[in-house]
């Protein structure tokens, strides 16, 4: 299974995903964004899940039955609403990481599949986000856009990207306002053929 990484500043341990099965099962677009709601907003129970993923919570089972089985998602207690006990579900951290099984060749097709599901989990957020009346497509306070850049920087700026893109998962995972709506940020990188 996956294994837990130091503690950083925020106190939060990373929970680098390690194991081909639940490499595997993240190659699953509800899995994946199940995987991705309950890291960001905490523990939640099956109706809460499926308002927020706009499904119904009888299409949601299945996928957490499995994310528990591989150790991608565990039980987090229950809670009574309106006399009706419901379980709470939760990631094991916040900071569910697939960054070491990249580094590892031999995980390459099932990264691919994932990156596959997650192509298609960034479209689907894009057409949510062209919907949303309230989205800032502007501005220092933009919440809507995208982009595809090909460049040919030199190793100290390719640093320099990927320290970046630290900072911004840095953020996302640390800065939280619940009064203020979820944002997707989804980013691939590859290098080209010459």
């Amino acid at each position: 299974m996956a294994r837990h990484g130091k503690k950083n500043r925020s106190g939060d341990r990373a929970y680098w995903i390690l194991d081909k099965q639940q490499i595997a099962c993240l190659a699953s677009i509800p899995r994946a964004e199940i995987l991705d709601w309950l890291a960001s907003s905490g523990p939640q129970s099956v109706s809460e899940l499926a308002t927020s993923l706009d499904r119904k919570p009888s299409s949601l089972y299945h996928h957490l039955q499995k994310m528990i089985r591989v150790g991608l998602v565990e039980e987090a207690g229950t809670r009574t609403v309106y006399r009706r006990t419901e379980k709470l579900y939760k990631t094991p951290s916040r900071r569910m990481r697939l960054k070491r099984a990249l580094s590892d060749g031999k995980h390459d097709p099932l990264m691919a599949r994932s990156v596959a599901a997650m192509s298609n989990q960034f479209q689907r957020d894009f057409s949510t986000g062209l919907d949303n009346p309230a989205a800032k497509r502007t501005g220092q306070y933009r919440d809507l856009g995208f982009y595809r850049f090909v460049g040919r920087p030199s190793a100290a700026g390719l640093r320099q990207v990927n320290q970046h893109l630290d900072a911004i998962a840095e953020i996302l995972w640390t800065d939280q306002d619940p009064d203020r709506p979820a944002v997707a940020l989804g980013w691939i990188m590859a290098p080209l053929k010459r």
